[in-house]
């Protein structure tokens, strides 16, 4: 599958800013490489590219899962008969029952435990129960300080190529972003707008993202 390289990403950022009238050269290599990545994480969390599917899934002994690469919870259902459990949180739990974080049986709910797990309720007795859809990480971006190892790193092929060539966008307004003299908000929000529409997002997405960033 066609991809983009990184070197072709860092060259397309430049021309956007240069278009804008921004020089490219006041942001470091680590940036350039965290807003990319950045604008990587938001593309697969508003579209959905990197969905994957894990289970049966071990639990720890307060039915607790690790998930990694986790962005957002899909959905969480029994491995055997495929039934979905609820999403829930701590509070609601406690108000029917304060002792639900020590019980064994059949989990009926599922909730946000921290960034990277999740946990049941009930404690399942057997050490695998549930199958959990997510969209996780996409690959990232990493930066060594040699130019042609970092060039040479390619897009994740699950993201296709004409939402590849839009990364130059939503990287090139988080670098807008970062504290310094050429930061510059209005310009930032009209290309992560730009970003969203032209991959094809809803203006509720390019808000929601607006404000997590």
């Amino acid at each position: 599958m066609a991809t983009l390289t990184y070197q072709d990403l860092r060259l397309l950022v430049g021309q956007v800013l240069d278009e804008r009238g921004v020089d490219t050269f006041q942001w470091s290599q680590s940036k350039v490489t965290d807003a990319l990545n950045q604008a990587l994480e938001t593309t697969t969390r508003v579209l959905g590219l990197t969905r994957v599917e894990m289970g049966p899934l071990t639990h720890d002994a307060k039915g607790i899962i690790e998930l990694p690469n986790l962005i957002t919870i899909l959905y969480v259902r029994d491995y055997t008969t495929m039934r979905l459990l609820l999403k829930s949180d701590p509070a609601q739990e406690d108000r029917l029952d304060p002792s639900w974080r020590s019980k064994v049986g059949t989990p009926r709910t599922w909730m946000d435990h921290d960034g990277s797990r999740i946990r049941l309720n009930r404690i399942p007795a057997t050490t695998t129960y549930v199958t959990v859809g997510f969209i996780e990480v996409p690959i990232q971006f990493t930066y060594s300080g040699t130019q042609a190892t970092d060039d040479a790193q390619t897009v994740d092929t699950r993201i296709p190529l004409f939402i590849q060539e839009k990364l130059k966008l939503a990287a090139a307004a988080y670098l807008l972003r970062q504290a310094g003299d050429h930061q510059d908000m209005a310009k930032s929000e009209a290309l992560l707008k730009q970003f969203m529409l032209e991959i094809g997002a809803d203006t509720g997405s390019a808000a929601k993202t607006s404000v997590e960033r």
